[in-house]
């Protein structure tokens, strides 16, 4: 369970059986302050927790002493207690993927998702969700399964269903705390869908001129169309943001081994940071590995700024 999560579930626990007046700031406050006396003090992480997340904590604590049997015993407990905790059945999954073929381990992800939605729907949990989902603590285990599932979609070459997915995630949240629309950017530049990256772009209309995961598929976007002079613009508008996309341009747009392996086990990054320009990469390797001209072009530029700056 991510720690944020756990530290509300805690706190609304504690504020519910210490019988606080909701309506008081003053008792509000003085109930927080002992509460976080109360978590410095004594070990009460699972203070507030239901079983199947007591569980699914001590999963994450056997993971993290690679003691996978154990994890493995704890995530099947956790999400036999509660078929809505997804994240349980994940975690499960995530230990044996490399022994299922990518087919079964789509069919058991999309299984669990149904099973949860069923329970939620039952509980009464997806029918007033607000105007974003991800709002409701409840909820979060299931969105995640539902961004897990995408992500498979996305990894095997089912762009059109991943898109789908992601579009159904981003109408529950609003918001898109998950970040699907940098994904669904990468999608669309691979289907050279324009009309719904246009569309994409006017709902998150303030991250276009800042963010690399509009940038790059626009630039691709616009190579696609024939306007190689915009396409060249906005890749230089990357590089003037953060120049590690000069080195992977001369680099042919391809990243080694070592920094894919680097990609995928990364858990953040800084903004405009080598390590967020090879995330971008990677997101967009199916698009960019379908257009080699683009590839060739941005290659020249970056030979040419490198002769310019006295590198060659």
């Amino acid at each position: 369970m991510i720690e944020t999560e756990r530290t509300i579930k805690n706190l609304m626990k504690f504020l519910q059986e210490s019988g606080v007046d909701m309506s008081d700031n003053a008792s509000i406050n003085t109930a927080v302050e002992r509460f976080s006396n109360l978590q410095e003090s004594s070990d009460s992480s699972l203070y507030g927790l239901t079983p199947s997340e007591q569980f699914m904590e001590k999963a994450e604590a056997a993971l993290a002493e690679h003691q996978w049997d154990v994890a493995r015993t704890c995530a099947r407990k956790a999400r036999r207690l509660d078929p809505a905790n997804v994240d349980a059945g994940i975690l499960e999954l995530s230990l044996i993927e490399d022994e299922i073929e990518d087919g079964e381990y789509l069919q058991r992800i999309s299984k669990m998702i149904a099973e949860a939605e069923a329970v939620l729907k039952e509980r009464g949990a997806l029918s007033d969700i607000g105007e974003n989902a991800w709002y409701s603590l409840e909820l979060r285990p299931y969105l995640r399964g539902r961004m897990a599932y995408a992500m498979k979609l996305n990894t095997v070459g089912c762009f059109s269903l991943a898109a789908r997915e992601l579009e159904a995630l981003i109408a529950l949240s609003p918001m898109d705390n998950q970040g699907c629309r940098f994904y669904l950017c990468a999608i669309y530049a691979a289907l050279e869908d324009f009309d719904r990256f246009d569309a994409l772009c006017r709902q998150f209309e303030d991250e276009v001129k800042q963010s690399p995961f509009f940038l790059l598929p626009k630039s691709i976007l616009e190579y696609k169309k024939g306007d190689v002079a915009a396409s060249l613009a906005t890749f230089k508008k990357l590089c003037k943001m953060n120049e590690a996309w000069l080195e992977l341009a001369e680099n042919e747009m391809a990243l080694s081994f070592d920094e894919q392996e680097a990609v995928e086990s990364m858990s953040s990054y800084a903004m405009d940071s080598v390590e967020e320009a090879r995330l971008c990469l990677s997101v967009n390797t199916p698009a960019i590995e379908m257009t080699s001209g683009y590839v060739d072009m941005v290659f020249d530029y970056a030979m040419k700024q490198g002769e310019k700056n006295g590198k060659r």
